[in-house]
C-alpha cells in the first residue's frame, strides 16, 4: 500500500505476480490431493504396487508442476505429462478390480 492507502502498483508487480505464481503452483497441489487420495486407496487394494507406481508419478507430477509454474505457467504441462497418466492409471486399476468383482474371475 503507498502512503495514500492505494495499492502501489509497482510494487505489486515486482513482488505480488512472483508470489500468486508460486502459491498458485502450490495451490494444484491441495486441489488435486483428495482426487489423488482416492484413487490411490482404491486402487491400491488390489494392485498396491502399481498404485504406488502411479502414486510416485503423481508426486513428482506435482512437484513439476508447481516448479514449472513459478517460472512460466505454460511450464506447468512438464509436471502434468507425469500426474495425468498417473489417473488414468489409477482409474484403470479400479476398471480391471471392479470387471474382475463382477465376472467372479481371480485378480
Amino acid at each position: 500500500m503507498g502512503e495514500d492507502g492505494k495499492i502501489d502498483l509497482a510494487k505489486w508487480e515486482a513482488n505480488g505476480v512472483e508470489f500468486n505464481k508460486r502459491q498458485r503452483g502450490h495451490q494444484h497441489m491441495f486441489e488435486t490431493n483428495a482426487d489423488a487420495y482416492a484413487l490411490l486407496l482404491t486402487c491400491g487394494l488390489f494392485y498396491p504396487k502399481y498404485a504406488a507406481q502411479w502414486g510416485l508419478m503423481w508426486v513428482i507430477g506435482t512437484f513439476g508442476y508447481a516448479i514449472g509454474y513459478s517460472i512460466k505457467p505454460g511450464y506447468r504441462v512438464y509436471g502434468e505429462l507425469f500426474y495425468i497418466p498417473a489417473n488414468i492409471g489409477w482409474m484403470y486399476g479400479i476398471y480391471c478390480a471392479g470387471r474382475a468383482l463382477y465376472t467372479g474371475s481371480p485378480l
